[in-house]
């Protein structure tokens, strides 16, 4: 199966060796014209790639690289001519994974690419984890507020108080969470 690279081509660098060089890895490649275009080829495209090749990446272009990527995130990757510290960290926080300054080298291509991937594959995996963290975190404060008005209506202790949480969300096959909403629900109607 041929994985399919979306392509941003910003220098004057002729097309044929970026697109000869991906094609002799196995790629596919769809060429954009314009960073604005990013967001609607990859909402139409199924690609599996981003890379740009950009002389000098301009904040603008940053910019609609991380509205694209928000909708559509993929591994990104990002030829430069130049850079400072401030535009690498930048190009990362809009979503680029692996950024090469120096502009592109077909020899070190697959590598790179294979690399945005890893990065990517990683970052995906953090972010995953911290909206489970989140979650978790969320759910422990319902829960304690459910607690706290359990102590309070029925003047019993926090152990207590779990225990029926813990009691009713088995009875009705719902998490803690759940019952734990539904208890604070309860109490605000009754205020």
């Amino acid at each position: 199966m041929k994985h399919t690279i979306l392509l941003l081509e910003l220098t004057n660098q002729p097309r044929d060796v970026v697109v000869n060089a991906l094609t002799h890895y196995g790629y596919q490649v769809r060429s954009c014209k314009q960073a604005s275009d990013i967001a609607s080829y990859l909402s139409s495209l199924s690609a599996d790639f981003l890379i740009i090749n950009a002389n000098l990446p301009h904040p603008s272009l940053l910019k609609q690289i991380n509205a694209a990527l928000s909708k559509h995130a993929l591994p990104t990757l990002m030829f430069t001519k130049s850079s400072d510290k401030s535009l690498t960290e930048d190009a990362i926080q809009s979503g680029v994974n692996v950024l090469v300054v120096d502009g592109f080298a077909t020899h070190r291509l697959k590598h790179l690419l294979d690399s945005a991937k890893a990065h990517f594959d990683q970052n995906q995996r953090l972010k995953s984890e911290i909206r489970k963290l989140k979650i978790q975190v969320a759910d422990r404060k319902t829960i304690d507020k459910a607690k706290v008005i359990l102590m309070k209506r029925r003047a019993i202790d926090e152990v207590t108080a779990f225990g029926l949480i813990r009691k009713m969300a088995t009875d009705r096959n719902q998490n803690l969470a759940q019952v734990a909403a539904n208890i604070i629900d309860v109490d605000e109607l009754l205020i």
